[in-house]
C-alpha cells in the first residue's frame, strides 16, 4: 500500500469510517475491502410483520416534522437530521508571495474524490466573496491561479452565516496539460492523474506498474491535485508548486502510468503521455455498466461485493455509468449495485466470472416497506428513527418510515426518546405489502422544562451531548494562537437536534449511555445556549430540570496591534468553554463587535482563518484551568480590549549541533514546563530545523517552558525561562554507538537508552519492538556520549520502564551489549 494511502485507511480506521473512506473513491475500481460484520447482541424486543397495503413512495423518511409539536418530543443521539437551511457567505482574498493582489484566481470547493465545485474568481483586488446555499460533502477549499502554486485550506464543525477565509498566499507555480492513452493510443476516459515530487519516481517499474509509485510522506492538509480525465483522456493539472515532478495515472483494469522527471519553472511545459498498459489481473476483471430501470446509465451508482453474510462497496460508477473491477477473484461472484439517493431498487447477480465483459446491472424500480414503531400497548411511537444498512431514517408524528425493501435478512436498528434503543441482527423483511411493526420498550429518560423568568419557552430545540467530566481539561488546536489557546473544559455539537419543547415549555430527551452531558439549547429571542454539565444515568433517569434562558448580551472592544499591522487582517473570537467560538472580524478602526451572546464568563483571543462565524473547536489535553477574560450580561454591552502589541516579543534563536547523520527531519518545539510529555497535549510553538542546525521560535509571553528537538528515535529536552525579547539556546551532542545483541525471547519490546548532561539536558533515543531487529544480527544506533542507562518497557505496559544497565559512552566508542 502506497504510503498516503495508509495515511487515509489509518485515520479511517481510528474514525470507525471505514465504509465512508470507500464510498469516497470514485473511479479507483478494483479496491476490494473485507466486510467486518459487528457483532450485536440480539436485543429483547418484538418484531412483527402485519398485512398492510403495498405501499410505494418516490422519497424516504416521511412524516419528519416541520415545525415544533405540540408534545415534547426528541429524535435520536448521535443520527439527527437538521431541517435549518444553509446558507454560508465566504470571504478572503488571494495574494503573491509579496502582497500583490492576484485577480482571476478560482475559487473551488470540496475534495477531489467528490468533486469540486467552481465558486467565483477574484476581483482586481485580490478579493474572494462568495454564497453556498447548499451544504457541500467537505469544507475543502482550493484556490488556482495560472502562473502560480495551487493552496488549500480546511474547515470542520462550523455553523453560522459567515466564513472568513483569509488570504491564500500563492507562489510561483505551472501548470501541465495531456492526456492518458491505452497500448492503440486511444483515449482513456475517467483515469485519475496526480503529480508527485521527483523523489518518488519509481525505482522498481515492475512493482510500480502493478500498487504505484511509492511516496515517503503524505500531508492530507497542503495542496494536491488530482484530476479525472475526460471522455477523449485528456487532463489539466494546474497549481504545481516549481521544482522537479512527475506525473502518475490510474484506471480500472489498467496497469499504474507515470510521466518522465520535469521541471515546473517560467517556461511553459509540453503535453505529457501516460500510457497505461492492461494489467496482470486484466483477463480477469469484471467490467459493466449501471443502469436505470429505464436504462439510462446512473453514473455515481456504487458497487458491492457479497459473500455469505459479508458485503462490501468495492467502486463506483464513472460518468457514463461504467465501471471496471481489476481485482483478482477467485469462482463465481456476487455482484451489486446500488443508487446513493435511493431513489432506485437495488439489483445483484450471482456467479459473476472473472472475466466477465459488459456486465449490465440494471437497477430495479423501488418497493417500499412500510416500518411501524410502536410500544408495548400498540400505540404509535412518535418522533423515532429506524436504521437499515447504515441508512436514518425519521418515523415523524405517527411512528411510520417507508424504506427500500431489502431482498435479504438485514440489521435493523429503531430508537426513539423515552424508550431503549433495540436492534435486530439479519431481521427477516416482511413479504411485500405488509410492514414491518416494531415493538420498543420504555427507557429511562431526561424530562424537564425550559423557561424564561419563570414563563415556558415553547418551540426551543435542544441537544443532549456528551462532554468531559468537570476535571478533565482541554484546550483549542489551531484558531487561537498556539501560545494563547481557548481552554475547553466541556463539549456540545453544534448540530442535530435532540428534542423540542411543547407549549408548557416541556421536553423528553433519551439517555443512552451512562456519563457526563451538556445541553445545547436554541429558541426564538435566545442566544445559543449550553447548560451543564449534568451526570445522567439510562437506568435511572431524571425528571423536573428546569433549564433557565436569559436574554443575550454584546461584547465589544478594540484590539491594540504591533506597529505596522494591518487591523483589517484581524479576526477576534470569543469562548464561553463549550468547544465552540464565536468569530467577528475587526473593522478599519481597530473595533470589534459580537453580539446575541449567551450569559456568563468568555475568553477572548486572536484567531487565525479559517474561521467561522460560529466554529466547533478541535481540542487537545490540558493542564490549565480556563482563565476568564470578561463576563458578558443579559442585555447589556460589556466592552474588552485585546492586547496584541506583545504578540512574538519573546523571540528564542537556537541551534543544535553534531548529529550530523541524523539531522533531516528535526523539529523544535515548546511546551509549557508544567504539560506532561505525552502526545496528545500540545506545544506552544514548533519549528523545523535548518540544514546548520539552527531555528527559531516565538511567543508573546515569558515563562518557563520546556524545550524539545525530536527526529526519529531521538527526542531532547531541558527546561528553559524564556524573557521578553531575544533568547539562546546552543547544544552540541557527541555521539558514540551502541550495538546491542538480543539472545532468547525477550519479554520486553520496548527499548530505551537515556542520558541526562550535567547541564539538565536529557536525551532519550528509543526504539519499540526492537528486540526482533537485535535478534536478527543486533540492533546499532547513536547515543549520546556520557553515563546513560538502559531501559525496558513491556508491550502490556508500554508507560512502565524498568532500568536493565547503567553504561559510560565515551564519544567515537562502539559498545557492544548482549541482552539479557
Amino acid at each position: 500500500m502506497r504510503p498516503r494511502n495508509l495515511v487515509f485507511v489509518l485515520v479511517a480506521l481510528g474514525l470507525g469510517l471505514v465504509g465512508l473512506w470507500l464510498a469516497r473513491t470514485p473511479g479507483r475500481t478494483g479496491e476490494r475491502r473485507a466486510g467486518a460484520v459487528p457483532v450485536v447482541p440480539q436485543a429483547r424486543a418484538t418484531a412483527e410483520t402485519t398485512p398492510a397495503e403495498a405501499q410505494r413512495s418516490p422519497t424516504r423518511g416521511e412524516g419528519a416534522p416541520t415545525s415544533a409539536p405540540e408534545s415534547p418530543t426528541g429524535s435520536s443521539r448521535g443520527e439527527r437530521e437538521t431541517t435549518e437551511p444553509f446558507r454560508l457567505v465566504l470571504l478572503g482574498d488571494v495574494r503573491s508571495e509579496d502582497g500583490r493582489p492576484i485577480e482571476g484566481a478560482d475559487l473551488l470547493v470540496g475534495d477531489p474524490w467528490h468533486g469540486q465545485a467552481h465558486l467565483v474568481r477574484s476581483d482586481a483586488g485580490g478579493a474572494l466573496r462568495a454564497e453556498l446555499v447548499e451544504r457541500p460533502y467537505d469544507f475543502v477549499f482550493t484556490v488556482l491561479a495560472d502562473g502560480f502554486e495551487g493552496s488549500t485550506k480546511h474547515v470542520d464543525g462550523l455553523r453560522g452565516d459567515e466564513l472568513r477565509l483569509g488570504t491564500f498566499h500563492l507562489r510561483p507555480g505551472g501548470e501541465v496539460s495531456g492526456r492518458v492513452l491505452d497500448e492503440a493510443g486511444q483515449g482513456i476516459s475517467d483515469a485519475w492523474v496526480e503529480w508527485l515530487r521527483a523523489s518518488a519516481f519509481p525505482s522498481d517499474p515492475v512493482a510500480a506498474r502493478a500498487n504505484g509509485p511509492e511516496e515517503e510522506s503524505y500531508d492530507p492538509h497542503s495542496f494536491r491535485s488530482l484530476v479525472l480525465t475526460d471522455a477523449e483522456g485528456a487532463f489539466r493539472v494546474r497549481g504545481l508548486p516549481r521544482g522537479e515532478w512527475f506525473l502518475a495515472a490510474s484506471a480500472g483494469g489498467r496497469a499504474h502510468g507515470w510521466t518522465e522527471v520535469f521541471e515546473v519553472g517560467g517556461a511553459p511545459l509540453r503535453e505529457q503521455v501516460i500510457v497505461l498498459p492492461p494489467s496482470q489481473q486484466s483477463s480477469t476483471a469484471v467490467s459493466g455498466v449501471v443502469q436505470e430501470p429505464s436504462g439510462q446509465p446512473l453514473p455515481g451508482a456504487v458497487l458491492r461485493i457479497r459473500e455469505g453474510k459479508h458485503e462490501w462497496p468495492c467502486a463506483t460508477a464513472g460518468r457514463e455509468g461504467r465501471f471496471v473491477l481489476d481485482e483478482s477473484l477467485h469462482g463465481g461472484l456476487e455482484l451489486g449495485a446500488s443508487d446513493p439517493e435511493h431513489r432506485f431498487g437495488p439489483v445483484w447477480v450471482s456467479g459473476v466470472a472473472p472475466g466477465t465483459r459488459d456486465l449490465v446491472l440494471r437497477l430495479t424500480p423501488p418497493v417500499w416497506m412500510p416500518v411501524r414503531l410502536v410500544d408495548e400497548q400498540g400505540r404509535a411511537v412518535p418522533w423515532g428513527h429506524v436504521e437499515l444498512d447504515g441508512e436514518l431514517h425519521p418515523a415523524g408524528r405517527e411512528g411510520l418510515v417507508r424504506v427500500l425493501r431489502p431482498e435479504r435478512p438485514t440489521r435493523v436498528r429503531a430508537l426513539a426518546p423515552g424508550f431503549r434503543t433495540e436492534v435486530f441482527d439479519q431481521l427477516t423483511p416482511p413479504p411485500i405489502g405488509e410492514e414491518l411493526r416494531v415493538t420498543l420498550r420504555p427507557g429511562q429518560a431526561l424530562r424537564g422544562r425550559v423557561v424564561h423568568a419563570g414563563r415556558p419557552v415553547r418551540g426551543a430545540r435542544l441537544n443532549l451531548s456528551r462532554t468531559p467530566p468537570p476535571d478533565a481539561l482541554y484546550e483549542s488546536r489551531g484558531v487561537a494562537p498556539m501560545d494563547h489557546p481557548f481552554v475547553v473544559p466541556w463539549s456540545v455539537e453544534l448540530h442535530g437536534q435532540d428534542g423540542t419543547t411543547d407549549g408548557s415549555g416541556a421536553f423528553l430527551l433519551t439517555i443512552h449511555e451512562r456519563g457526563w452531558y451538556g445541553i445545547r439549547v436554541e429558541a426564538d429571542g435566545f442566544p445559543l445556549t449550553v447548560l451543564g454539565p449534568f451526570e445522567l444515568d439510562p437506568e435511572v433517569g431524571r425528571d423536573g430540570l428546569e433549564l433557565a434562558l436569559e436574554r443575550g448580551g454584546t461584547l465589544e472592544g478594540s484590539v491594540r496591534l504591533p506597529p505596522g499591522a494591518a487591523p483589517e487582517d484581524v479576526l477576534v473570537g470569543v469562548s464561553n468553554g463549550w468547544r465552540f467560538v464565536r468569530s467577528a472580524a475587526v473593522d478599519a478602526e481597530g473595533r470589534y463587535r459580537i453580539e446575541d451572546l449567551a450569559p456568563g464568563p468568555y475568553q477572548v483571543r486572536r484567531c487565525t482563518p479559517p474561521v467561522a462565524s460560529l466554529q466547533r473547536l478541535d481540542v487537545a489535553s490540558s493542564v490549565e484551568a480556563p482563565e476568564w477574560d470578561c463576563r458578558v450580561r443579559a442585555g447589556e454591552t460589556t466592552r474588552f480590549d485585546l492586547d496584541l502589541t506583545q504578540e512574538g516579543s519573546v523571540v528564542l534563536s537556537g541551534r543544535l549541533e553534531g548529529l550530523e547523520g541524523a539531522r533531516s527531519g528535526w523539529r523544535a518545539l515548546l511546551y509549557t514546563a508544567k504539560s506532561p510529555r505525552d502526545f496528545w497535549f500540545k506545544p506552544r510553538a514548533q519549528a523545523e530545523l535548518e540544514r546548520d542546525g539552527r531555528f527559531e521560535l516565538t511567543l508573546s509571553r515569558p515563562g518557563l517552558y520546556r524545550i524539545e528537538l525530536r527526529s526519529g528515535p531521538w527526542s531532547l529536552w531541558r527546561d528553559l525561562e524564556l524573557f521578553a525579547g531575544p533568547n539562546e539556546w546552543e547544544r552540541r551532542i557527541e555521539t558514540g554507538r551502541i550495538l546491542l545483541r538480543a539472545s532468547g525471547d525477550p519479554a520486553e519490546p520496548h527499548l530505551r537508552y537515556v542520558a541526562r548532561a550535567g547541564d539538565g539536558l536529557e536525551c532519550v533515543v528509543e526504539y519499540p519492538w526492537w528486540q526482533k531487529q537485535a535478534a536478527e544480527g543486533g540492533l546499532r544506533f547513536d547515543a549520546p556520549v556520557g553515563p546513560g542507562r538502559l531501559e525496558t518497557a513491556t508491550a502490556e505496559d508500554p508507560d512502565v520502564w524498568t532500568q536493565r544497565r547503567e553504561i559510560t559512552l565515551e564519544q567515537g566508542q562502539e559498545l557492544a551489549l548482549d541482552f539479557p
